[in-house]
């Protein structure tokens, strides 16, 4: 019966000329596992966890909420989350549940999504009591939409853990972008081009990670055979892969559209560099960091690996970019910070997302903050922290920020520190870090200056 409807369909186009939409080609609503209800049964755990789903989509669009099947015993208010990467951009709390079936909660601001991204759509289950499959066969596509695995995480956060191959009955409303699949030379950062020197809000709307930070979609990288101290003014690196620690010894150096295996380090004060749309990884060594010291930009920049992913001493700008993943060693005794100080002046960390993630090593090492400042070598001077996400680390780290004052340091009183419009996770404990989302801030110093603060909930941090 379809089938000679559709024939009929297309006659009518060939006489009159009309122009049809096929179903492929409309905009319509599409989730991964249906109406139907599922075959699935309860788990007997009780502990609150977050349950979900990694997919992709094969053509751009807008996830517009999230759905889950529910039974009878998984009760409490449920949180709907989307994730790109392992940042949260968006949440919502279901109401008018049914006693059992398929829940759906619609998002006030649809996300929009990259073709071929990976992102997370969750649910928290604070009784427990989810519903569960298992085994599963991932992965399962679904129109534009292919579920990659079931993911969890006890106590709520990013779901990342595995448990054979469960699914646990999480799902996503979505609208695909019309005319199809987008070319994979389609960008997945903003689409300023790599030689301007102002800043675009991320494509996703919120805070950097995976899916609006790094090399562009499209771009082939080729591989770097230039010199790796650089001492020409002006010189500038685009599309490579670069494999070696990168010296800047010249002004006005650019790199962009590139990945940096290995260091980056501006050390002279005649020396500056601007990176761009890349890459840079430190590697896993606990000595240095990935990127240091002096007279840097970064803008829409991956940093991972090296004990600490930037520390600065003098005129740092890091924007819209994504400090994480860093390395010790273990039963190291190292501290580790996404961004340091050990002293100086004008560092500028605007709408970044600021990570530290390494977990204690038993023997005294591990995490002191996302960002720290301590005077150590010099006085702490002009540092501001505006519209930044602080990731929590409330396992591993005492605070996810360290303001400056630090008595007992060789130079204790910082000055012109300024913490504004800024966002702390609260994580597993509801606290950000160990103790406490901040610690060090000394509200008379000159120049001090604390506002807007938040944590991820909207409560205000005074």
């Amino acid at each position: 019966m379809r089938t000679r409807l559709a024939a009929l369909l297309a006659a009518l186009v060939t006489i009159l000329g009309l122009v049809f939409i096929t179903p492929a080609q409309a905009t319509s609503t599409e989730n991964l596992f249906g109406s139907t209800s599922p075959l699935v049964t309860s788990d007997p755990d009780s502990g609150m966890v977050e349950l979900g789903i990694q997919f992709k989509s094969s053509t751009a669009g807008r996830v517009t909420g999230i759905r889950f099947y529910k039974g009878s015993a998984n009760t409490g208010v449920h949180i709907g989350k989307l994730y790109s990467g392992s940042n949260m951009v968006q949440s919502i709390a279901f109401s008018n549940e049914t006693p059992s079936g398929w829940q759906q909660a619609s998002f006030a601001n649809p996300v929009t999504v990259v073709a071929g991204r990976i992102y997370t759509a969750s649910y928290v289950a604070p009784n427990g009591h989810y519903s569960v499959t298992d085994p599963y066969a991932f992965p399962m596509t679904a129109g534009n939409l292919t579920a990659i695995k079931g993911v969890y995480r006890y106590g709520g956060g990013f779901p990342s853990a595995v448990y054979r191959h469960s699914n646990y009955l999480v799902d996503l409303m979505f609208v695909a972008d019309s005319g199809g699949p987008a070319p994979t030379t389609t960008p997945t950062t903003p689409t300023t081009t790599t030689t301007t020197t102002t800043t675009t809000p991320p494509t996703s709307g919120g805070f950097p990670d995976s899916s609006n930070t790094g090399i562009p979609a499209g771009i082939t990288l080729s591989s770097y055979t230039g010199p790796c101290t650089i001492t020409v003014s002006n010189t500038a690196i685009s599309g490579k892969l670069i494999s070696c620690d990168l010296i800047i010894k010249a002004a006005g150096v650019s790199v962009s559209n590139s990945r940096i295996n290995g260091r980056l380090i501006s050390n002279t004060s005649s020396a500056s560099v601007t990176v761009q749309d890349s890459v840079i990884n430190g590697g896993n060594q606990e000595v240095f960091p990935s990127v240091s010291y002096q007279n840097l930009t970064l803008r829409r920049v991956e940093v991972i690996g090296g004990q600490h992913s930037v520390q600065c001493s003098a005129n740092c700008t890091v924007v819209d970019s994504w400090l994480h993943n860093q390395y010790i060693g273990a039963g190291s005794k190292g501290h580790v910070n996404a961004f340091i100080s050990n002293g100086g002046s004008g560092f500028t960390l605007t709408h970044n997302t600021l990570h530290c993630t390494v977990q204690p090593t038993g023997t005294g090492g591990g995490c002191t903050a996302d960002a720290s400042l301590f005077g150590d070598f010099g006085p702490i001077s002009n540092a501001k922290f505006d519209r930044n996400l602080f990731k929590a680390n409330s396992t591993g780290a005492g605070y996810c920020l360290q303001a400056g004052y630090n008595p007992g340091k060789a130079f204790p009183n910082p000055t012109g520190v300024s913490i504004t419009n800024n966002v702390f996770e609260r994580g597993t404990n509801g606290k950000c870090g160990i103790y406490g989302p901040y610690t060090a801030f000394k509200v008379d110093a000159p120049g001090a200056v604390w506002s807007g603060n938040k944590f991820d909930n909207g409560v205000a941090i005074n």
